[in-house]
């Protein structure tokens, strides 16, 4: 049972995975690839597989001209040569997937899977956590379910995004804290701390709950004779020794690209567009005289707070309470992870503020044009990890089992009509885009569904010619919704003790 419920999401992910056959050449993706439902209709899938594209065609971190046009706006510019803008540990991870899809005709599909493969493993890592949290696997299981399909992190495993690795980072140093200290447990989460970086810059200040979880384990508190000594224990230095070894790939590429190790991607010039009539580039500089420190730490700032927040979390937008609120649920669970383990609980509630605080001071809390409260993925799958803890206590209570389904019904619904649609819906800011978009943005993918427009590679490839979209898009519902309800039973009606 616990094995095939693991193995099925699998499936799922890839069933619904976003992409078309055949190998695209730059000019196919600049003409044909970019609209609504369309593998590279945003641009950061279009950067992130520009640089992977560009390492294994051309052996090389700059991109060529018609690479770098379908790229803008996020192209960078640096010494006369075109770059990503993007943290490259997304685009790097993937070429192997590249070249292998390459010989198959699928390296399109082939690169995009790494995001399926990500999200899948996420799913296991929640299910493993609470399993050792709570020594009962169902639990575990419908949250990995829930966060997997019924939030926004489906859309987003069906393409090219970082942000399924960087949760994948998270929750393994998160599920590494579980077990029994060790220094060559210590090194392992310092290299992953140091790594993630290289996946997106943010990730430095989201792990900073789990280094303090690290450190406080090291610490040696000791009181004689009215006076108290700390000291750290030797063994935590090998956390330095990981985080430099972690940081060593990153060093590397802005070496290299950038001819500068500690060059930050966000710094660089930007190429908005390419000129129509002579071709060339139109470059933005900055107008501010600050350093490029500066420039990049300035994207973030405290007075954004209150508006931001209120994108990420009740904006009909983005909001979370919108998108997935059945992982608010998990809310109702943080007392009761606390009270199991409360250095573990309290570390998850600070991964959650540090991931939601962060982004509540950016100054495109929308994310661009996007489906959902993308920047929150991380959050949402801590989120999942106390939504296991309320299922263990409030699992055979009639109220939390009508919440908690009609929650779910209502966010798969969701979720599914992102991810077989499109993520490009545009923020209501952009006025005369959002015109064209329902008040509630989801509803757009729910029109798109009835149109038959879709981004599967599976079902626009193998199955359109058998079925409608509506009726692939229920045959999932039904699934999904099947499989939990089939976990939810097995907790239920299992001897396991909740005292």
């Amino acid at each position: 049972m616990k094995t095939f419920a693991l193995l099925l999401p699998g499936l799922l992910l890839m069933l619904t995975l976003h992409g078309r056959p055949g190998n695209p050449a730059p000019e196919e993706i600049l003409e044909n690839l970019r609209g609504p439902s369309q593998p590279f209709e945003l641009s950061p899938e279009r950067g992130r597989y520009a640089l992977t594209m560009s390492v294994v065609e051309n052996n090389s971190f700059f991109f060529t001209t018609p690479i770098a046009r379908f790229v803008v706006p996020d192209l960078g510019y640096i010494g006369g040569k075109y770059v990503s803008l993007f943290a490259p540990g997304v685009s790097l991870l993937a070429v192997p997937l590249y070249s292998l899809g390459k010989s198959l005709g699928l390296a399109q599909i082939m690169t995009f899977s790494l995001s399926a493969i990500f999200a899948w493993a996420n799913l296991v890592l929640i299910f493993l956590i609470l399993r050792r949290l709570l020594g009962n696997p169902y639990p575990g299981l419908v949250a990995g379910l829930v966060f997997t399909f019924a939030s926004p992190a489906w859309a987003y495993s069906a393409t090219f995004y970082q942000h399924h690795l960087t949760t994948f980072l998270l929750l393994s140093c998160f599920y590494m804290l579980q077990l029994t200290r060790s220094p060559s447990r210590t090194f392992l989460i310092g290299i992953l701390v140091g790594f993630s970086i290289f996946v997106e810059y943010p990730n430095v200040i989201f792990f900073i709950p789990l280094l303090l979880l690290l450190a406080y384990r090291y610490l040696d508190i000791r009181s004689f004779r009215d006076k108290i000594s700390v000291s750290l224990n030797f063994s935590l230095t090998v956390i330095v020794a990981g985080l430099v070894l972690g940081l060593i790939p990153l060093l590397w590429y802005n070496r290299l690209a950038y001819n500068n190790p500690f060059q930050l991607a966000g710094t660089l010039t930007n190429v908005r567009r390419f000129d129509i009539t002579t071709g060339q580039p139109v470059l933005d500089e900055w107008s501010d005289s600050g350093s490029d420190y500066s420039r990049a730490v300035g994207f973030f700032k405290y007075q954004q707070l209150p508006a931001s927040l209120s994108v990420l979390l009740t904006s009909r937008d983005r909001g979370l309470i919108y998108f997935t609120p059945v992982l608010l649920l998990g809310l109702l669970g943080l007392a009761p992870l606390i009270k199991k383990d409360r250095s573990l609980g309290w570390t998850a509630a600070g991964v959650i503020f540090a991931v939601t605080a962060l982004y509540g001071m950016w100054g495109d809390p929308w994310g661009g044009w996007a489906f959902g409260p993308r920047y929150l993925i991380p959050a949402m799958a801590f989120l999942a990890v106390p939504l296991g803890t309320a299922i263990e206590k409030y699992g055979r209570k009639l109220w939390f089992n009508l919440l908690f389904f009609s929650l779910f019904l209502y966010s798969l619904a969701i979720n599914l009509a992102g991810v077989l649609t499109t993520n490009q819906i545009p923020p209501s800011v952009e006025t005369e885009s959002a015109s064209l978009i329902p008040r509630l943005t989801f509803l757009h993918n729910f029109s798109l569904l009835q149109s038959g427009i879709s981004g599967s590679f599976i079902f626009r490839t193998y199955l359109s010619s058998y079925l409608s979209l509506q009726i692939f898009a229920i045959i999932l519902y039904i699934l999904i919704f099947s499989g939990v309800c089939l976990v939810y039973l097995h907790h239920r009606s299992s001897d396991y003790d909740q005292s």
